[in-house]
Parts: structure tokens; sequence; C-alpha cells
């Protein structure tokens, strides 16, 4: 009896335990938070980092995510992430560089959360930052561009003239050249990432100057649903468009930040993380094309896919050399390739690219 009452007492004790580390588990859950430059439904930047939050919170160690939308400032980024703070948010995505110095300086105010700061590296050891090889998505589209132009030009309209927009622009320009030398890249600056006035205006003027297909880099549709209007091809960004332009959008330049999102929340969670910057591209799926028209021909769908192939096992690069920009200065040797630290401060155009419209 007294050896039964003692198992008894045991089998309590290891059930209570067991209690424990549960309930411990469950509080150990992490709250993650979003912080968005532009409205979630801006069909864009925005609505692709919010697609990744959709899927993050169905992981099971995920207790709790939250976006909030429209912080482009220092002062509403300070007040965001003091609130995410007080109410136990230990992991904090940034979703543009607008946030950049909240992040900095909330960072060391908040030891114990974890920032992750998109496009800036972070100067704080609980800081990191993430961006994607876009230039391999945009070299991808603009091989099929290349292909498919007839007037052999090809506009876009741009948001800012940043690093990161412009290895984008050459990304597009380097893939239109690999298949059509001929073809030339037409640039025009709306100066935001959001005006819709300038970029249906923009798509009018470049119909008139005989361009067939439209490119972008802005947050919002209006560039593929006014290509669709004009009867112009186009090639999206940021998400697969071609429920706004289906007869219009050739494919799509698109981002999967859900990979990133899982991997650095796994890495939190488990207490493996380290601010080591995150750049990836095709091979670890953060940057894409969505899937061609129907009426791309088979030989341009060919073409690209093997090309994705090359890039996603290194056997291509879309800065290989020799580059001149369109001044004539030879900007990559033969033999070479732009290393991250120079595609992060390039300020030239490929020699095909036709700017200051």
């Amino acid at each position: 009896m007294k050896n039964t009452v003692v198992v008894l007492i045991c089998l309590l004790l290891l059930l209570n335990v067991s209690s424990c580390h549960k309930n411990t588990n469950q509080n150990n859950k992490l709250k993650i938070a979003f912080i968005y430059v532009g409205p979630i439904g801006d069909a864009g930047w925005t609505y692709a980092h919010e697609q990744g939050r959709q899927q993050i919170k169905q992981l099971d160690f995920v207790e709790k995510t939250i976006a909030i939308e429209n912080i482009s400032t220092k002062e509403d980024a300070m007040r965001v992430i003091s609130e995410l703070a007080d109410d136990g948010y230990k992991l904090i995505f940034a979703a543009s560089y607008e946030h950049y110095d909240a992040v900095i300086e909330s960072a060391t105010k908040y030891p114990d959360i974890t920032f992750m700061q998109c496009r800036d590296s972070g100067r704080a050891f609980n800081v990191g930052s993430f961006l994607g090889k876009m230039q391999e998505a945009t070299y991808l589209a603009g091989v099929s561009v290349g292909m498919l132009t007839k007037t052999n030009k090809i506009g876009i309209v741009a948001s800012e003239p940043i690093p990161e927009v412009i290895w984008h622009i050459n990304g597009y320009a380097l893939g239109i050249k690999s298949t059509n030398p001929n073809a030339k890249l037409y640039v025009k600056w709306t100066n935001s990432w959001n005006d819709p006035k300038k970029e249906t205006e923009y798509i009018k003027e470049f119909k008139k100057m005989g361009c067939d297909i439209i490119l972008h880099n802005t947050d919002s549709s209006t560039t593929q649903i006014e290509a669709e209007s004009q009867g112009l091809l186009s090639v999206g960004y940021s998400n697969d468009m071609s429920k706004l332009a289906p007869n219009s959008q050739i494919t799509a330049a698109i981002w999967n930040w859900y990979v990133v999102y899982k991997y650095v929340a796994e890495q939190v969670y488990n207490k493996t993380w380290d601010n080591e910057p995150i750049f990836w591209g095709i091979k670890e799926g953060l940057v894409d094309l969505a899937p061609f028209n129907n009426s791309v021909p088979k030989e341009v769908k060919d073409e690209v896919e093997k090309r994705k192939y090359e890039l996603k096992n290194d056997l291509r690069n879309p800065f290989s050399g020799p580059i001149y920009d369109n001044n004539g200065n030879l900007r990559v040797n033969e033999g070479k390739v732009i290393n991250d630290y120079e595609l992060l401060i390039i300020d030239w155009f490929a020699d095909n690219v036709i700017d200051g419209l």
C-alpha cells in the first residue's frame, strides 16, 4: 500500500511538472509585430509583406501577430514601437527604410526586443536587416520583355532614385539587352511610391513615344490597370497583378517575404538568432516571377526558365561584366561581377537605359 501511494505521488508530481512545462512553452510563444509604410490594400509592397504575415501567424510557436500600416515618419514609428513594447511584442519587423532611425533609437531602449529592419543594416546587437536580390527577378522579366517587344521601346514608371531602385532598373535593362541589344528602356520618375495621377500620365506618354511594354517599381497597381486600358503589355511588381490586368501582364517580379519571416521567427524562438544581414534571392525563394500569361510563347518561357535555373545554381549573375553605363564608361570589367556593397551604393544606369525624360 505504501509503495502504491509513493507511485501515485510520483505520477502526480510528473503530471504537474509536465503541465508546468506546457504552460511555460505557451508563455514563451512569440508575439510578432509588423510596421508598414503604406496601406495593406496597396496591392504592391505593403500587400506583399502582409501576405507573409498572414502565413507566419499560422506557425505553432507564434502567439499573435499585429500589423500597423501607414507609418512613414520617425515620430510615428517611435510611438508605435513603444506601444508594441508595452504590449509584449518581442520581434518587430520594420518594412521600410523610413523606419530606420526609429528602430536604431528604440533598439537601445528595448534590448530584449529583436528588431528586423528592411533594407538598412543595423548598428545594434538586437537589430538585423533583410532585403532581397530583386535584380534577379527583374533580370528574368527583362529577358522576356526583350524577346516580346516589337517596337524596341520599353517604358518604366520609377519611384525614387535610390540605389535599390536603380539596381532593379538595371536588372530589367540587362535582361532586355541580353535577348535584344536594340531595345531601349526609358525611365520616368514619380519621386513617390504611390502617385496614381503621375503613373497614369506617364503611361499615356510612353504610349505616344511608341513604347509597347510598361514596367514599374511603384507600390500601387495603377500601372497595370492603366496599361491594360491602353492596350499595352506590362510587367507587375511586388505581387502577381494579373487579376487586375489579365490581358496586359506578361509576368511580375514578386516578393515572398514569408521565407524571411519564418527563418527569423524560428531563430528568435529557439534563441539562435544573430544580426547577420539577410540578402536573399531566387535561390532562397525570396524573389521570383509570377506565372507567365498564357499568351507568352513557349520559347520565351523556356529561355527564362533556363536562366532561372542558372541563377539558382550560381551559374549566372545579372551584373556580370563587361557592363558599360549610359555615358559610355566601363563599370564592370569582363569576368567580374558587382558585389553586394557596390549594389548598395550604385548610382549609374546600364547603357540601354534612357534616363531624365
